[in-house]
């Protein structure tokens, strides 16, 4: 990127008594983004990122990166897999492209930036990188750099879990509901294990329900006390489902 540079000289002259002292102060900005260098004064620059340190896949999330001594602020946002859109309030002095944002602090001091990204795809377990470094157009270059790593991982939750009869007594069909939250949307398998008490015997193979037509009716398991099947939402589709699960239980005495 070419950039025009500007040298502002500055010749102050002072007297104590019969000494003369002279000083001689260089300020080098560069005009435009990604390329700011500071030549003079003690001020150490600083950066540092503050994330979350999990995301699920198809989410969106913010973080902010916190700056001293900035002229100019970078920050790239890479995922293993998956693609990122980035996002920011600041109105002035921001420039953004792809997974690149570029802010210019005209008053060479201290910011905070909030940075949105909008996060399609991904599997769990990859991981997403956000790198930040200041006065400099690489970060090789910079005087400070941070780096966070977000792991990318599928969490879902159970609600409202209701068991009819509510008490095991005797070798009956019970109806066991619960609804769950946060399935991934990306046409991938989201596993779901149910474990029921040890004093209680599983006496038949469950009858599984799942609102809408994402259960793998082929991959219903049960093993002992722990029944094991997958639910797999579409994009566009909802991230919450009612399950139900029929199965005749006894009590162990």
């Amino acid at each position: 990127m070419s950039s025009s540079k500007s040298i502002i000289s500055a010749l102050i002259q002072s007297q104590y008594g019969s000494i003369a002292v002279l000083f001689l102060l260089t300020i080098v900005l560069s005009i435009g983004f990604g390329v700011v260098g500071v030549a003079g004064g003690d001020t150490q620059s600083s950066v540092s990122v503050t994330g979350p340190e999990t995301v699920n896949p198809n989410s969106t999330f913010k973080f902010t990166v916190n700056t001293t001594a900035s002229a100019g602020t970078i920050v790239e946002v890479n995922s293993e897999s998956g693609t990122v859109t980035i996002e920011t309030s600041e109105n002035d002095q921001v420039n953004i492209s792809n997974n690149r944002v570029e802010f210019i602090d005209p008053d060479l001091g201290d910011s905070q930036y909030t940075i949105s990204v909008d996060y399609n795809g991904g599997t769990s377990g990859d991981t997403i990188e956000i790198s930040s470094w200041v006065n400099a157009g690489t970060q090789s270059e910079a005087d400070a750099t941070d780096t966070k790593r977000i792991t990318v991982q599928e969490s879902v939750s159970i609600t409202g879990t209701t068991v009819v009869p509510e008490k095991v007594n005797s070798a009956q069909e019970y109806n066991v509901s619960f609804k769950i939250k946060d399935l991934s949307a990306d046409g991938k398998q989201d596993n779901i294990s149910v474990r029921f008490p040890n004093t209680v015997k599983l006496e038949t193979e469950p009858d599984i329900t799942v609102s809408g037509d994402s259960l793998d009716q082929g991959n219903i398991t049960r093993q002992d006390n722990t029944v094991k099947f997958s639910v797999n939402r579409s994009r566009g589709e909802p991230t919450e489902a009612k399950v139900k699960i029929n199965l005749v239980m006894s009590p162990i005495n």
